[in-house]
């Protein structure tokens, strides 16, 4: 038929059993891969799940660096983060992770952990005159890995938001009293 392409996709579907579809479908205005799922059977429309990764480091004042990532359910946005970060850029990872700070019930299961505590366990001078509390975020980035913390994309979100709204000196001062 004049103005239809035929398509045929081979893939496998979520019992991963092969499976072919082939059909003729008008050209759309750009061939991606969400118009082209609405053509095949509703059993067959499954997208893989988006997760986020979080790298964020700690930088101590002789530019020595620690990094860690944490993967979290869903999409996350880095300006919904940046937002919520002192001067753009800082942040304490004990203010964003204990529950009781934050008022909420459930804790931060497994991540956001203070990095400026590793140097201690490698055997460096730790603490000393260049350490400090704050964290950088160095990249927020999709992916299909399994997340590795317990809590949702918008919860993260959340958290950092609650987090600057408390202020930065207010979580400083539970951060040295021990609260978080």
């Amino acid at each position: 038929m004049q103005g239809q392409v035929y398509a045929v996709l081979l893939s496998r579907g979520a019992d991963g059993q092969p499976f072919c579809a082939l059909g003729a479908i008008r050209p759309p205005q750009s061939w991606d891969i969400a118009r082209f799922a609405l053509y095949l059977p509703p059993s067959r429309r499954t997208v893989p799940p988006v997760n986020t990764k979080l790298t964020y480091l700690y930088r101590d004042g002789s530019n020595y660096k620690q990094w860690d990532e944490v993967i979290v359910a869903g999409s996350l946005d880095r300006e919904a983060i940046t937002r919520c970060l002192w001067e753009c850029d800082f942040f304490i990872p004990q203010a964003v992770a204990s529950p009781a700070a934050l008022g909420v019930q459930r804790p931060l299961g497994g991540g956001l952990s203070a990095l400026q505590d590793r140097f201690a366990a490698q055997g460096y001078d730790f603490p000393n005159e260049d350490d400090h509390a704050w964290h950088e975020i160095e990249s927020v980035e999709p992916t299909e890995d399994p997340p590795t913390i317990d809590v949702t994309a918008a919860e993260l979100a959340q958290r950092f938001k609650h987090a600057s709204t408390r202020g930065r000196e207010t979580c400083l001062a539970d951060l040295i009293a021990g609260q978080i």
